[in-house]
C-alpha cells in the first residue's frame, strides 16, 4: 500500500473511531457529567493518535519529496552532460565537414 492510501486509511480509522466513540458516549446511560468526561477523555485520545498520524505522514511525504529532488537533480546532471556531448561531437562533426 502506497503512503497516500496508508495515510488515508489511517485517518478514515482515526475518524471512524472518533465518531463511533462520540455515538457510543452520547447514548450511554449514564449521567452528563460522567458523559463528558468520557468524551473529553476520547477526545484527548484521538487528538493524541491523530498527532502520530500526522508526524508519520508528514515523515513519509519529506522523505518521498527528498528522494524526488535527488532524482531531479540527477536527471538534469545527466541531461547537462548530454547536451554539452552533443555539442562537443556536433562541433567536430563541423571541423570534419570544413576540412573536407
Amino acid at each position: 500500500m502506497n503512503d497516500k492510501k496508508k495515510g488515508g486509511f489511517l485517518s478514515g480509522i482515526l475518524l471512524g473511531s472518533l465518531v463511533g466513540s462520540v455515538v457510543g458516549v452520547l447514548f450511554a446511560p449514564e449521567k452528563g457529567e460522567e458523559t463528558r468526561k468520557k468524551l473529553e477523555g476520547k477526545v484527548k485520545r484521538f487528538l493524541d493518535d491523530s498527532e502520530g498520524l500526522i508526524n508519520e505522514i508528514k515523515g513519509s511525504s519529506e522523505g518521498a519529496v527528498s528522494e524526488m529532488i535527488t532524482s531531479v537533480e540527477d536527471g538534469l546532471d545527466r541531461l547537462s552532460r548530454a547536451v554539452e556531448e552533443a555539442k562537443l561531437a556536433a562541433k567536430e562533426k563541423e571541423q570534419e565537414l570544413e576540412s573536407q
